[in-house]
């Protein structure tokens, strides 16, 4: 088929609007109403999908901005848990020298130590060993001024601990009261207490 064989179809499938021939033509103020009408539809309409879009858009942008956020603080965070642990250890090594320091000049504090540990035992243990460094063995002895025949407890100097430990046995407890461990179960304590 040709180009104006296609073109005369087209032609005569078109039919021209029907109109009311008894109406007759709009007025001026008609034309502007609708106009108006229309205009005001329009802007309401495409104000209110602008609007759904802008928020639609707003919306996923805080998203995308949160996800970037999360991913700064992720490693932020990292961080700070790196840099508390540092601290802590510090903290601990530096309380441990300070408490070795103190024994160094006044070992005596050993004999409250032992004390304590004693006390912590239940009162029906029997064979009770105490285990000291020798030097806080020797100011043990003094300190009771008796010899070890008398005492309720066996001393046992032990090379392997350093000097403020001491270890408390009997047959069914023992009180672990090393140096280190003293330091430690503070500084759990205090930050337990932190935490609360």
């Amino acid at each position: 088929m040709s180009d104006s064989h296609e073109s005369a179809e087209l032609g005569a499938r078109w039919l021209a609007p029907h109109f009311d021939a008894g109406r007759g033509p709009l007025s001026e103020a008609t034309l502007q109403a609708r106009h108006k009408e229309g205009y005001a539809a329009g802007f309401d309409a495409g104000r209110s999908a602008g609007l759904s879009a802008g928020r639609q858009q707003l919306a996923d942008t805080l998203e995308r901005l949160e996800h970037v956020l999360g991913a700064f603080a992720e490693p932020l965070d990292q961080l700070e848990r790196e840099v508390d642990e540092a601290l802590l250890e510090f903290a601990t090594r530096l309380a441990g020298q300070l408490v070795r320091r103190e024994l160094q000049l006044d070992a005596s504090h050993v004999v409250g130590v032992l004390r304590e540990a004693l006390r912590a035992l239940p009162i029906a243990e029997r064979e009770v060993a105490v285990r000291l460094h020798p030097r806080d063995a020797s100011i043990v002895r003094d300190a009771y001024a008796l010899d070890e025949r008398s005492l309720a407890w066996q001393l046992v100097e032990d090379t392997a601990l350093e000097p403020g430990d001491v270890i408390v046995a009997g047959e069914h407890a023992q009180v672990d009261a090393r140096l280190q461990t003293r330091i430690d179960r503070t500084l759990a304590d205090l930050l337990a207490d932190e935490r609360e």
